[in-house]
């Protein structure tokens, strides 16, 4: 989901969380173990509201949500399919979630695969841009999960 106000009026304002992988088909690097309880928390709370039909979500909402969500998908190595069809707007509005969050490498990295993806010219090389974003985000030094869960805890 697009943190943009665009995208809030297209879809009605409403969060839904696209399918995730099960934990069998997690492909995850050792040392991560998902969100912290506190970012988890404020996530479910999102997701609840969601549930029961609540269309008003703040920014600081959607950046949270859009952050942890892309993230799991990295960590998960399920970027490409996460992504599908929506991958330049999924990507937009991460790389404006994770600047919103102080992750400026990772916001980088992605913002360096939209303008790749732009010069793609098969799906082919639109996948490789997609695999390679993932392997230089999970690869990133920087504490692209504590710089979410900082976030979480400074907006609620």
């Amino acid at each position: 989901m697009c943190v943009t106000e665009q995208n809030a009026s297209r879809t009605g304002g409403s969060l839904t969380p696209r399918a995730m992988p099960t934990m069998d088909d997690w492909n995850m690097k050792e040392q991560w173990t998902g969100h912290s309880v506190a970012t988890r928390r404020m996530l479910m709370a999102i997701i609840e509201r969601a549930d029961d039909g609540c269309e008003d979500f703040s920014i600081a909402d959607r950046i949270l949500f859009t952050a942890c969500e892309f993230w799991v998908a990295v960590e998960a190595g399920t970027l490409r399919a996460f992504l599908g069809s929506t991958a330049l707007e999924q990507l937009r509005c991460s790389a404006f979630a994770y600047r919103a969050i102080g992750a400026v490498e990772v916001a980088r990295e992605v913002e360096a695969a939209l303008r790749a993806l732009g010069l793609a010219d098969t799906g082919g090389r639109r996948a490789q841009c997609i695999e390679g974003l993932q392997a230089r985000l999970r690869q990133s030094a920087e504490p692209t999960s504590d710089l979410i869960d900082r976030f979480s805890q400074l907006v609620h």
